[in-house]
């Protein structure tokens, strides 16, 4: 019995440890000095963990993946689900990689649906209607 829950402890590290690694951004692979703002139209929306993401097409009939924080943060702030709908039209300021053939938003320090005026900036709490 003792090997069988060595043997357990040692699966459930190996899985924490992958879990960790998948939120790992690395700083070298973001033009961390560089933020942009993407505009465009939801398209997809995924709200889960271990993180909310978007994708945005934007007029130029490009499609970036947005990726948000975990719903469980967001609920602290006041935002229980999705705050946009598939076809409203937002901006998003983050940072793009360094590799321009990935179209990636992340570490978003804005968000604005111009359409109500609702915003999110960081950490702040959202301002306007949050649906």
């Amino acid at each position: 019995m003792t090997k069988q829950i060595l043997v357990e402890m040692v699966a459930l590290a190996a899985s924490i440890g992958s879990l960790a690694a998948h939120h790992v951004h690395p700083a070298s692979d973001w033009d961390l000095n560089n933020p942009v703002s993407i505009e465009g139209t939801v398209t997809q929306i995924y709200w889960g963990e271990p993180h909310a993401w978007f994708k945005v097409l934007t007029a130029e009939k490009k499609e970036y993946h947005m990726e948000w924080t975990t719903p469980r943060t967001m609920a602290r702030y006041g935002i229980a689900a999705s705050p946009f709908n598939e076809g409203d039209r937002v901006i998003f300021t983050g940072v793009l990689p360094r590799d321009p053939k990935k179209l990636v938003v992340a570490m978003l320090t804005e968000i604005r649906r111009p359409a109500d005026g609702w915003r999110w900036t960081g950490w702040d709490m959202p301002i306007g209607n949050a649906r």
